[in-house]
């Protein structure tokens, strides 16, 4: 998943400005010798209400980064598994990967450690002549 940056700096300066703000009330409300406890609640609440706002615009922006990855169908997988040279782990391992579950996810599946999944992605790369889970998956659809 791409990060927006510009959601985490304007976040970021976000909280800043709050907190600079509630310093200066701080300083403000102690001046005044009002009591500490409602200008805390005062400032969870305006924290709370930014990370609820933050939260809702960062989800927005994710899931329209995120493209749906669809399932092959198992003759395409076949026939490229042979073509490519892929063993049956290998291509069982493939399976899994387009179907976007993670390095741990397949690892789980297979009952075999992150490590050897990592292994044979290393593997199937070097056999298809890729880099990348991206550009892995790209080759398959094309």
């Amino acid at each position: 998943m791409a990060l927006n940056w510009k959601g985490i700096v304007l976040y970021g300066l976000g909280i800043a400005l709050l907190a600079l703000v509630g310093n200066i009330l701080r300083l403000y409300l102690l001046v005044k010798h009002y009591q500490p406890e409602g200008f805390t609640l005062a400032l969870g609440g305006i924290f709370l209400v930014l990370g609820m706002f933050m939260a809702n615009v960062m989800k927005k922006t994710s899931d329209q980064d995120v493209p749906e990855i669809q399932p092959m169908g198992s003759n395409t997988l076949d026939s490229f598994a042979e073509k490519q040279g892929l063993s049956v782990t290998e291509k069982a391992i493939l399976e899994l990967l387009i179907t976007g579950l993670s390095n741990a996810e397949i690892a789980d599946k297979r009952h075999v450690s992150e490590n050897t999944v990592k292994t044979h992605l290393s593997n199937i790369y070097s056999k298809t002549g890729v880099g990348s889970r991206a550009k892995l998956i790209s080759l398959l659809r094309a």
